[in-house]
């Protein structure tokens, strides 16, 4: 045990230092994790980058389809007056 008054993490769960303080097991499993985090952050960039592209690309489109609808819509409820 230590001369801590409050033990150490090391103390607790009774394993060496050298695998707390980075040894072979963390430091391989903190790069699976960034790796991991990695491809989620890029994988959001590019779905982010695609819905904006596709956003500036059909906005118009949808735009005019929606202004022919509404005229059609219009002119046709004038026949009714």
């Amino acid at each position: 045990m230590s001369k801590y008054i409050i033990p150490r993490i090391n103390d607790i769960f009774g394993i060496c230092g050298g695998l707390i303080k980075g040894g072979d097991r963390m430091s391989k499993g903190r790069k699976r994790g960034q790796s991991t985090l990695e491809y989620i952050i890029v994988f959001a960039a590019v779905v982010l980058a695609v819905l904006i592209i596709a956003y500036t690309t059909l906005k118009p489109a949808v735009n005019s389809v929606m202004t022919a609808s509404a005229n059609k819509i219009t002119n046709a409820t004038a026949t009714f007056k």
